[in-house]
């Protein structure tokens, strides 16, 4: 007998498994559905990022072609004044030889200068400083030899009718250690004398043995026809009277300073009149060299 399709078809489903009833059934209830995914960006691929759309905006370009441009405009502009400046400045003026010294033109306020063999300045004295002018025309110049506190000892041209402040400043100056006031450097010079400017530690011996050491009397022992007008000053031959002389008239004898006329001085008062050289050696401070010079220019 056949069974009824009904009853087929349940007893089918009774006979199924409980895991194919499980699979074939529905769910109880549905998940939410999952977020959509953001899709990834290819950073390598055709369709990638421009560099300006990875890259930051950068700050404003700085325009430096125009600061540039001014710096080289301010070069060029000092460049030009420093050229224009350095073009128009006045040379110095040029070194007259010391020869020209004896050419018969004063000079006036103007020192020359130029190199002896010996490496020392051969220099020309400042006219107007001993209030006379220079030598007559075609005389010798006098050469002196400057040492002691100077700034350049050595030997120095000078013109004739010079003084010792003329020489001192031929040999560059007194230095910071110099007692010019040791010496008279209004004194007149004589061709190959010899001035020494002391320091506070030079011996007043030294001083008077120095052969042209510096003398207080302003006119030169060779002056014109007023020279010698005084009672023991020079005669018309030129010599000095030893015995009549006073400390003024002694200092214009080479090598005879301030200390030296005292001696001469206080010699003839307390031992006696001159009566001779040797007489004259046995002053205190006349040296051999300054009595060989004082031979033919003294008298008693």
């Amino acid at each position: 007998m056949r069974d009824a399709p009904g009853s087929d078809a349940g007893t089918q489903t009774a006979r199924m498994s409980p895991s194919h009833r499980l699979r074939d059934d529905p769910p109880a209830f549905a998940p939410d559905p999952a977020p959509a995914a953001v899709p990834d960006v290819d950073t390598a691929g055709p369709h990638a990022a421009s560099a300006w759309e990875r890259t930051p905006p950068r700050g404003p370009v700085l325009r430096w072609r125009p600061a540039l441009l001014a710096v080289t405009v301010l070069l060029v502009a000092a460049a030009a004044w420093w050229a224009v400046a350095w073009l128009t400045t006045p040379a110095p003026p040029a070194a007259v030889p010391a020869a020209a010294a004896g050419a018969g033109v004063a000079q006036t306020g103007a020192t020359s200068a130029a190199p002896t063999a010996a490496g020392t300045d051969v220099r020309t004295p400042e006219a107007g400083l001993s209030g006379e002018a220079s030598g007559p025309a075609g005389s010798t110049p006098l050469r002196v030899h400057v040492v002691g506190e100077v700034a350049r000892p050595g030997v120095v041209s000078l013109a004739p009718g010079s003084r010792v402040a003329d020489a001192v400043r031929a040999a560059g100056g007194p230095t910071r250690h110099a007692r010019a006031e040791r010496i008279n450097l209004a004194a007149p010079l004589d061709d190959g004398q010899q001035v020494l400017v002391p320091s506070a530690h030079t011996p007043q011996d030294a001083l008077d043995r120095v052969a042209g050491a510096a003398q207080a009397q302003p006119t030169p022992t060779t002056g014109g026809a007023d020279a010698g007008g005084g009672p023991g000053g020079p005669e018309p031959g030129g010599t000095v009277d030893l015995n009549t002389a006073d400390a003024a008239d002694l200092q214009t004898l080479p090598g005879v300073g301030p200390a030296t006329a005292e001696k001469i001085i206080a010699h003839r008062e307390t031992v006696g009149p001159f009566t001779g050289l040797q007489d004259l050696d046995a002053v205190p401070g006349i040296g051999p060299a300054t009595l060989d010079r004082l031979r033919d220019l003294v008298s008693w």
